[in-house]
């Protein structure tokens, strides 16, 4: 046949660790690894970069500019750490939403928050590449180690700037 009559599979593609899957499976590759890996997330973040993962959250969230009237969404927030070192920069005239799109992750940090007192976060699963907020919402927008998981990062990266309130700081 020839190549103008093809479909060209390739645009279906994306990258899921070091080989390549349908997009529209890739949700689900994801979904199922963090499924068994909610519970030892942090510790397994710990062996696979010493500990280095902690201290840039850290300088993130230090040198990002909250203020404590901020409304900041943490994407792929996961087990919450990043929304705990947020968390005394934002006040009651702020609001401070953890979101992941993965139900296991998002119920161990939600958890975990909460144990530790922190009960004044949102928890919400969101899919970043269909995010269910008006334009212009956020002051700021945080994704960590999430990004690697988007399956497409062009558009989830563009529904950020969609939400942030005058493209401000995408973090």
């Amino acid at each position: 046949m020839h190549k103008y009559f093809m479909k060209d599979k390739s645009k279906n593609k994306t990258s899921f660790g070091f080989k390549e899957v349908d997009s529209d499976k890739k949700a689900d590759l994801v979904g199922s690894v963090f499924d068994t890996v909610s519970k030892n997330y942090d510790l397994m973040n710990d062996l696979m970069s010493f500990g280095i993962h902690r201290l840039w959250k850290k300088v993130t969230i230090e040198t990002s500019g909250i203020k404590d009237h901020f409304v900041v969404l943490d994407l792929a927030g996961g087990t919450g750490d990043m929304v705990k070192l947020m968390r005394d920069k934002i006040s009651e005239k702020g609001t401070l939403i953890l979101s992941d799109i993965n139900a296991s992750m998002l119920n161990e940090g939600r958890n975990r928050l909460i144990d530790e007192g922190i009960e004044d976060v949102h928890a919400a699963q969101i899919d970043a590449q269909f995010l269910p907020f008006k334009d212009n919402t956020f002051d700021a927008i945080f994704v960590g180690f999430g990004i690697r998981n988007f399956t497409n990062i062009k558009v989830g990266l563009e529904e950020m700037r969609r939400c942030l309130k005058d493209n401000l700081s995408l973090i």
